[in-house]
């Protein structure tokens, strides 16, 4: 059979504690949002108002839920997770920096960062899509992830995502590539291929700049994810439940400002809200993904959302570290922080060729994590028990020379059955003692190897990528003039 988890942190009696922690939170503190076009639209519902603060009752709460619920059309969550052995994931978060796989240094990442993780990203079978993995330093901050999207065009065939937008101006531009890649605007309405995200400045705060972006995308008909990420200890409390209390009030907050838009647009935009927590170090002020105890808040904001509300919120971060080289603490963190994202969601992403909590990107920390994906995935196969396998007859000759090594039914089925790494080492001390090679020194190699021999197919047509890099081009003369 599959393999099939199920993971339960919290009680029913104390998630009905935290529901009502984030309820007080939304009534009594309150939320801001810190544009006057956000506070009038609240204003125009009759919800209490003081400064930029807005605070919301349980009643507005409930009908939200409900109205979400029935906006992305579930009804039951399930509460098992029977894991799939043919996962894909996803690369890039828009680093600032990258971890040059030649020199072994940190530095800021450039556009042939970009193609180049574009390149090896489009050799490997398990990544299903590519975004911007860094920020070309070359250009302004307004223009990087712009060249950083072209580039990944230009170099792989796999889908690809816009990376991290930061104001609506970039948004405007990545609007323009949509349509004229959908081939048109109202055919990019009926088939958005791109859109943006957003973020909430916890604690309890909505910056002018993020209202600005959900505004933007709202007006023009752009899908955007409005996330909370807060650092417990931080940007929130310290304890798991209270940190989970702020993070269901940002998202309920957050939620009711998008809905109340849609209605405002008759309810036809692509939107959606989530959340999950980070936490800090609090001897170096670092925020901190790869550690047990966001692995459990993120455990219980998961349980929270789909047991207690029926949505699906949280998740898990996977293949999160805060090394900064491939070494021991990476690989301890990212089995940790991936595989407890596999089996509580069933899918795998996040930080994949990451390293120092998402800071920068490695091409050798890629071809790690692509194999550490590989053996998660035999985990999943699961148990076979057919009739054929458990065949006395098949196994008679193992038994009668007392090793199973060369016979029929070890070559018929021991690649199904044994997971075969590419990196790890698994010689004897005096083969592997002639060249010490380490997984590190093997995803070098490999890396090296497919820039070397793997030639991508686009995408997209040659005239097509040509329209996109004159849509880049034109953001660049506009840039240029505002900056004058």
């Amino acid at each position: 059979m599959r393999t099939v988890v199920s993971i339960r942190v919290l009680e029913r009696s104390e998630m009905e504690k935290i529901d009502v922690s984030a309820i007080k939170i939304l009534s009594t503190v309150g939320v801001a949002f810190e544009d006057q076009r956000a506070l009038e639209i609240f204003r125009e519902h009759n919800f209490p108002i003081s400064g930029k603060r807005v605070y919301i009752d349980e009643q507005h709460v409930r009908e939200f839920i409900s109205a979400y619920k029935k906006k992305i059309g579930l009804h039951e969550m399930r509460r098992e997770i029977s894991l799939s052995d043919d996962i894909r994931f996803g690369i890039g978060n828009t680093d600032p920096y990258v971890f040059d796989w030649r020199t072994h240094t940190r530095r800021p990442g450039t556009l042939k960062d970009q193609a180049e993780a574009s390149i090896v990203a489009d050799a490997l079978e398990r990544v299903a899509f590519v975004s911007p993995v860094t920020q070309p330093w070359e250009y302004p901050p307004d223009l990087r992830v712009l060249h950083a999207y072209l580039a990944t065009i230009k170099n792989t065939g796999k889908e690809v995502g816009t990376g991290e937008i930061l104001n609506s101006w970039i948004a405007k531009w990545f609007l323009k590539i949509g349509h004229f890649l959908a081939g048109g605007k109202e055919e990019f309405k009926k088939r958005p291929i791109v859109g943006s995200t957003t973020w909430c400045s916890s604690p309890l705060t909505y910056s002018a700049n993020s209202i600005d972006k959900i505004l933007f995308c709202f007006e023009n008909e752009m899908p955007i994810y409005v996330g909370t990420m807060p650092m417990l200890g931080a940007t929130a409390p310290v304890t798991i439940a209270a940190g989970i209390s702020q993070i269901l009030a940002e998202i309920f907050s957050a939620g009711i400002f998008c809905y109340l838009l849609n209605e405002k647009y008759d309810g036809d935009r692509h939107w959606a809200v989530g959340g999950s927590p980070a936490s800090i170090d609090l001897k170096t002020g670092h925020d901190v993904y790869g550690s047990p105890d966001r692995v459990l808040a993120q455990f219980a904001m998961k349980q929270m959302s789909e047991d207690f509300y029926g949505i699906p919120w949280g998740g898990l971060t996977g293949f999160a570290t805060e090394a900064k080289i491939p070494d021991v603490q990476c690989g301890l963190e990212k089995a940790l922080t991936g595989f407890m994202q596999l089996i509580s969601t069933g899918w795998l992403g996040g930080t994949i060729g990451e390293l120092d909590t998402c800071y920068m990107f490695s091409l050798e920390q890629l071809i790690i994590d692509n194999e550490l994906v590989e053996s998660f995935l035999r985990i999943c196969k699961g148990v076979s028990v057919e009739d054929e396998a458990l065949d006395i007859n098949s196994l008679r000759d193992g038994f009668t020379k007392r090793n199973f090594i060369g016979t029929k039914h070890t070559l018929k089925y021991y690649r199904r059955e044994l997971f075969i790494p590419q990196l790890s080492t698994r010689e004897w001390w005096d083969t592997w003692d002639k060249d010490k090679k380490s997984s590190w020194d093997k995803a070098h190699e490999t890396v090296e190897e497919i820039l070397q021999i793997h030639k991508p197919i686009p995408r997209f047509d040659k005239a097509t990528i040509d329209g996109v890099e004159d849509i880049v081009k034109e953001a660049e003369k506009e840039y240029q003039k505002r900056s004058m």
